[in-house]
């Protein structure tokens, strides 16, 4: 579950560089540290918790869930602390796309084209910020149950689809990667049933 949240505060950061930031933002081998914060930290919780006592992971409960207590500190509080981060991340993200733009600026496309390309920007932003956790912890509040539920369970499954679009479809240098495997693919498979037919 931390690597969750690890992982939605590194897209965060992508999206502050690719929304707000744009020009400049180039960090050398970016993915690299982020995949080492966003499975490290977690890691590093979990070897914290089992070095002072693996007992913790079993507390009061019949399977493996940390404690009370421990959990509060080592899942529940970093968990809010990188959702608030998202928070104020969606917030700089909303401001830029919306009262941040100067009209300076001259493009082809009309305000009404550029506006809902701002809205689908923010709209993505905030739920691959994980902004849809909200809606879980709305689920439970009495008369607001399912309706929560089910915009929590939209939008969360929404952040795989987004993520795909955003950071594959969109870019050309990893579409046109992703198409060569599929030709690839298709080729090696086409090869293989015209030699299986002679």
């Amino acid at each position: 579950m931390l690597a969750t949240f690890t992982w939605m505060l590194v897209e965060a950061f992508i999206h502050y560089l690719n929304l707000v930031k744009v020009i400049g933002t180039y960090i050398p081998n970016l993915i690299q540290k982020a995949m080492l914060f966003a499975w490290g930290l977690p890691l590093v919780m979990v070897v914290i918790i089992l070095a002072v006592n693996p007992n913790l992971y079993f507390g009061e409960h019949q399977h493996c869930w940390l404690s009370d207590r421990v959990f509060y500190f080592a899942v529940a509080a970093p968990v809010v602390l990188m959702l608030l981060i998202n928070y104020v991340t969606f917030m700089i993200i909303l401001y830029s796309n919306t009262c941040g733009r100067t009209k300076q600026l001259r493009t082809n496309q009309s305000e009404r084209r550029e506006l809902i390309i701002r809205a689908r920007a923010v709209f993505c932003a905030s739920v691959l910020l994980g902004l849809s956790w909200v809606f879980g912890c709305l689920a439970d509040i009495k008369g607001a149950e399912v309706i929560c539920e089910y915009l929590f369970a939209v939008t969360t499954t929404l952040q795989g689809f987004l993520m795909s679009i955003f950071f594959v479809f969109r870019r050309k240098n990893t579409r046109d990667m992703w198409l060569n495997v599929v030709k690839k693919h298709f080729e090696s498979e086409t090869n293989q049933k015209t030699s299986s037919n002679k």
